[in-house]
C-alpha cells in the first residue's frame, strides 16, 4: 500500500521511524528512517513481519496492534530494542488508521522517537542516587529531597530519627520539620529554601527542638 495523503509527508521527510503494520505485524509501509534502523532498503522491508528483523518483538507487537485495533484508541509504549549490537530505547505512538472502505480499522500507524540518551541519563541518576543513599546510611546522614515542581518532600530514615518524627506524622504534615526547628533558626532556613530556586548551592546550620 501507499501512504494516504494525510500521512504522505511523514514518509517523505520524517526523521523519526514511521511504520504501518497489519494485524500480524507485517510491514505494509515504512519510511526511510525506519528502514535504516532495520538495516535494509525500504523496498526490502515492506511485506515482511517485524519478527524477521527483531524476533523478540513480534509477539508483543502483535498483541499491542490487536489492542489498538479493538479499542480504536491510540497507545503509547516504551521498548528497549536490540538493533545490530546496540540496545536502543524508543517511545512509540500506535494509532489505528481509518479503513478506506469505511469498515473497522485494519492497520496501525506506529511513530517512534528514540529516547536512549534519556534512559541512560535516568540510569546514571538512579545509580548515583543509590550510591548517595548507601553513603548516607554508612555515615548516618539525614537526607531530604524536594521536588520543586510538585512540592513533594521526601526524607530518609535517618532524618526521621534526627527529628524524632514518625512517617505517619510526616505524611500528615510535611511542614513538621520546619516546625521542629529552633525559633531562632527559622528565618535563616526560610532564606535557604528561597535560594534553592536560583540553583545556587546552600549551606545551612540549624537546631532541632524535639
Amino acid at each position: 500500500m501507499h501512504p494516504t495523503p494525510g500521512y504522505e509527508f511523514i514518509f517523505r521527510a520524517g526523521r523519526h521511524p514511521v511504520v504501518i503494520y497489519d494485524r500480524a505485524a507485517v510491514i505494509c509501509e515504512i519510511n526511510e528512517t525506519g528502514a535504516r534502523n532495520l538495516g535494509l532498503p525500504r523496498s526490502e522491508c515492506i511485506g515482511r513481519a517485524l519478527g524477521d528483523f527483531i524476533p523478540e518483538s513480534q509477539e508483543m507487537t502483535v498483541s499491542r496492534i490487536a489492542e489498538v485495533l479493538e479499542s480504536q484508541k491510540p497507545a503509547l509504549v516504551e521498548d528497549c530494542i536490540l538493533l545490530g549490537r546496540d540496545s536502543r530505547w524508543f517511545l512509540s505512538s500506535m494509532e489505528p488508521l481509518a479503513d478506506e472502505g469505511g469498515g473497522p480499522p485494519q492497520l496501525v500507524l506506529c511513530t517512534s522517537y528514540e529516547i536512549t540518551d534519556r534512559k541512560r541519563a535516568e540510569t546514571l541518576f538512579e545509580a548515583s542516587s543509590q550510591q548517595l543513599r548507601l553513603a548516607a546510611e554508612t555515615a548516618g546522614l539525614g537526607i531530604w529531597h524536594l521536588n520543586m515542581e510538585t512540592g513533594i518532600l521526601d526524607w530518609n530514615d535517618r532524618l526521621f530519627e534526627m527529628y524524632g518524627v514518625s512517617r505517619e506524622e510526616f505524611a500528615a504534615n510535611q511542614l513538621i520539620g520546619m516546625e521542629r526547628l529552633h525559633p531562632e533558626d527559622r528565618a535563616a532556613s526560610d532564606q535557604a529554601f528561597a535560594a534553592l530556586n536560583t540553583g545556587v548551592p546552600v549551606a545551612l546550620e540549624s537546631r532541632v527542638v524535639r
